[in-house]
């Protein structure tokens, strides 16, 4: 999975959502 776009899994309140990393 290195291939894979740096995205961390946000858990919101009322849904998962993939943020970008910005850092």
């Amino acid at each position: 999975s290195s291939k894979e776009p740096k995205f961390t899994k946000c858990r919101s309140p009322e849904r998962e959502t993939f943020m970008p990393l910005d850092r």
